[in-house]
């Protein structure tokens, strides 16, 4: 492929890009959505068009995959709490599909989880959305009950246990 990278978008001073990549995911979701309107619900709950405007806001990190200094996707998380976090607005432009960007966005996203020290990330998503759903089951992210109260009742809500750095360097060091 091209020149490719994933970079640190906040670092780069790119979060322009990663907002138009959102504003690309969510128009698309709408128009393609056999219901637009559940759609527009959720987002309107979730506060996303204030989130687009102050971004990075409440995220820790936001990581953007380029093809020749272009965007073409990216993927954020947020603390929900002292152990968990949360990989929000996973999104690769048409144009970058079928090159690993989703897996390698989420993939540095659980890098950098497990470092920040938490025992656990979550996700929630549309069932409309299959080939992300079951890219996530073959990074072994588990079904679990709702976390959030996303107000779509047929929201998929998945589940990745980390592995526990106190326990690992605590037991190495006996």
């Amino acid at each position: 492929m091209e020149n490719s990278a994933l970079i640190d978008a906040v670092e780069a001073n790119r979060t322009g890009d990663v907002r138009e990549l959102i504003e690309e995911y969510l128009s698309w979701m709408k128009s393609t959505h056999p219901d637009p309107s559940k759609i527009q619900t959720v987002l309107d709950s979730q506060g996303v068009a204030a989130e687009l405007d102050n971004l990075p806001a409440r995220y820790e990190r936001i990581w953007l995959a380029t093809v020749n200094d272009e965007a073409a996707g990216c993927v954020m998380y947020k603390r929900l709490s002292a152990t968990t976090a949360e990989i929000k607005r996973l999104y690769v432009r048409p144009s970058g599909r079928g090159h690993g960007f989703g897996r390698r966005l989420v993939e540095m996203s659980i890098e950098a989880i497990t470092a920040a020290g938490y025992s656990e990330v979550v996700l929630d998503s549309d069932p409309e959305l299959g080939t992300a759903i079951a890219m996530y089951e073959r990074m072994g992210f588990e079904y679990v009950d709702a976390y959030n109260d996303n107000p779509a009742d047929d929201a998929v809500y998945m589940r990745l246990s980390l592995p526990n750095k106190t326990a690992s360097s605590t037991s190495s060091s006996h």
